[in-house]
């Protein structure tokens, strides 16, 4: 038998929707990427699971694109609820905060 504990949360399958874009082309995409099943995904997790995308996973799979910006991410939700696709004042950079 394994060390390791079987932990089922529920019947959830877990799937994040990452939004990249191609710089050079300009063309946008959503990837879904899978998280498991029957466990409910910490945050760290799902941080780790999109550090691998952003650290040559996503090369592999779709050539030329990269994860967006906060710009361009947020364009994007803008354009995915209203139709019309909205540029808002916001940093570029995840982490930074304006005073």
């Amino acid at each position: 038998m394994s060390d390791r504990e079987l932990v089922m949360h529920g019947p959830v399958v877990f799937e994040l929707k990452v939004h990249i874009m191609n710089p050079d082309t300009g063309q946008r995409a959503v990837v879904t990427v899978g998280m498991g099943a029957g466990k409910y995904p910490t945050p760290d997790e799902v941080a780790a699971r999109v550090a691998q995308l952003e650290e040559g996973e996503l090369e592999k799979h779709a050539p030329g694109f990269e994860l967006m910006d906060r710009r361009e991410f947020m364009a994007d939700l803008m354009e995915e609820h209203s139709g019309h696709r909205v540029h808002v004042a916001c940093p570029k950079d995840w982490n930074q905060i304006e005073d």
